[in-house]
């Protein structure tokens, strides 16, 4: 979940396309693994998130895709940006 998570972020943040995403959900799927979370609660895992060792400066940073293969670690994603995501895989069927 976490990775389709971190996929949908770069999505939002124009980083990637949602064909990356498309393929990363399927092939989790394939695998029997989750891609949805219902139920989810985005603010208990947002102030989780506030405790990673990644963090810095009071800033949640991630590590997301900028294209197969490759990745970077940034703190681009807004707090909005974060809720939404995380509000659509709470809310997304399984």
């Amino acid at each position: 979940v976490g990775m389709v998570a971190e996929s949908r972020l770069a999505q939002r943040l124009g980083w990637i396309g949602p064909d990356l995403t498309d393929r990363l959900t399927a092939l989790l799927e394939r695998f029997g693994l989750p891609t949805t979370a219902t139920g989810l609660d985005p603010d208990a895992l947002r102030d989780a998130m506030g405790r990673d060792k990644k963090n810095r400066d009071g800033r949640i940073r991630f590590v997301l895709p900028r294209r197969l293969g490759t990745v970077a670690l940034t703190d681009d994603p807004s707090a909005d940006d974060l809720r939404a995501v995380l509000g659509d895989l709470s809310r997304a069927a399984t």
